[in-house]
């Protein structure tokens, strides 16, 4: 064999070796640098909700916010949204994609980058990049939701989470479903407490609940705050804090306080039966007794009066609603020759009984009357409107027609099977 053969071998041999040797010796890389994300200034939500005086403004300096998630989007109420809390506030997150943030999530948010402005009269905190502004500190943090009463829910308390007792959903909303899920459209539903005080509770028709009935008890809720154009309103978080399966206010047998059915008006002439009573404050012409199909009701209509303006009052009588806790007003409107919205329903606790500008006249405002959308000569229902905040008073009931006989403002409108009742 030759030599310088044999001796080759043998030295490729060796470094063979000491290859395979040295690739299987763990080797160390160079670990990357971990991007740190400054804190800066830091401020609580207070602080930063004080600096927006009707300007937007782009954070572009070290400033961070520590907060608690109170709500998400992972139910589909929301979306792009996260609102959070601290001990001094709350705000909603307006964020570039949806999820990478969830409730009970404490997190310290960075805000270079972000802008703060408002939205329909919400404030926000926008453009908010879930990856370069969350760094999330701990994950299951619970806040407990505020206890409040619906007139307690004003612009202060947005975005908070909120728990209302002794609530329910108004009696027209019954039978509902929280939103129109078939479509995918948001839909409003009225909340209302024992006193008549109502909120609006706005859900998304992409929601997990979104078509399910509306719970039909009364009992608590727990609820973002929410506000669109001066109107208050909340979001729920999920349907387990919908927790209204106890007897509904005035559950009890009702009392009927004050009923008409203007069965005994003269037709043709002013209304002037079992104590009602109609007065012209502009115009002359009055609420006066009607008959179609043997059914009579009241009238009024500025039709042919030839007169600028027609303001004309029907009044009922004295209305003693001492002994009561939760008290209902419910009615039927009807309207023919349609030209414009007509009526409006008042009650007041200090008319006379007959010096009509000299007394505080309310809008009754939860009580449906009739619109162009009803069609011509159909009764509608008004719903409850709910009297319970005059418990113990005297009041009386008013519909105000208002209309123009030279400007075609004329609409005919009617009122029948006006009831007051009440229960304890």
């Amino acid at each position: 064999m030759n030599t310088l053969n044999k001796n080759t071998k043998l030295l490729i041999s060796f470094f063979a070796v000491i290859f395979l040797f040295s690739s299987c010796v763990k080797q160390e890389f160079d670990t990357p640098p971990i991007k740190e994300i400054p804190v800066g200034n830091i401020l609580t939500i207070a602080q930063l909700k004080a600096l927006y005086t009707g300007v937007n403004i782009k954070f572009v300096g070290d400033t961070s916010v520590y907060a608690t998630v109170t709500m998400d989007d992972k139910n589909g109420n929301i979306y792009k949204n996260a609102y959070v809390q601290d001990g001094t506030g709350a705000i909603v997150l307006r964020t570039l994609s949806s999820g990478g943030v969830y409730e009970g999530d404490s997190v310290r948010i960075y805000l270079k980058g972000t802008v703060l402005s408002m939205y329909n009269g919400m404030l926000q905190l926008d453009s908010v990049d879930v990856d370069k502004n969350i760094i999330k500190q701990k994950t299951g943090v619970v806040i407990d939701p505020q206890v409040v009463g619906i007139p307690q829910i004003n612009t202060t308390m947005q975005s908070k989470l909120v728990k209302l007792e002794g609530v329910q959903f108004a009696d027209l909303e019954l039978g509902k479903t929280y939103a129109d899920k078939p479509n995918l459209t948001t839909q409003n539903r009225t909340l209302e407490d024992c006193f008549g005080n109502q909120i609006i509770v706005r859900t998304s028709g992409y929601a997990s609940f979104a078509g399910d009935t509306v719970a039909d008890g009364n009992g608590t809720l727990v609820a973002i705050v929410g506000e669109y154009n001066g109107t208050m309103q909340l979001y729920i978080r999920s349907k387990e804090e919908i927790l209204l399966n106890g007897v509904r206010c005035g559950g009890g047998s009702f009392t009927t306080i004050l009923e008409e059915d203007f069965s005994t008006v003269t037709l043709n002439s002013d209304v002037n039966i079992n104590g009602w009573q109609t007065q012209a404050t502009a115009g002359t012409k009055k609420w006066i007794g009607k008959e179609y199909t043997g059914n009579q009701y009241a009238e009024m209509s500025a039709y042919q009066s030839g007169e600028a303006s027609n303001i004309a009052w029907l009044i009922s009588p004295a209305i003693n609603l001492t002994g009561y806790s939760f008290i209902k007003l419910n009615f039927d409107t009807q309207f023919s020759y349609w030209t414009h919205d007509a009526i409006t329903v008042y009650i007041s606790t200090d008319f006379d009984g007959s010096n009509l500008p000299a007394a505080t006249w309310n809008e009754i405002t939860d009580a449906y009357i009739a619109t162009e959308s009803d069609g011509y000569n159909n009764w509608i229902a008004s719903g409850n409107a709910i009297l319970s905040a005059y418990a113990g008073s005297t009041v009386y009931i008013a519909f105000k027609y208002e209309g123009s006989g030279t400007g075609n403002q004329t609409t005919t409108y009617r009122v029948d099977n006006f009831k007051v009742l009440g229960s304890n």
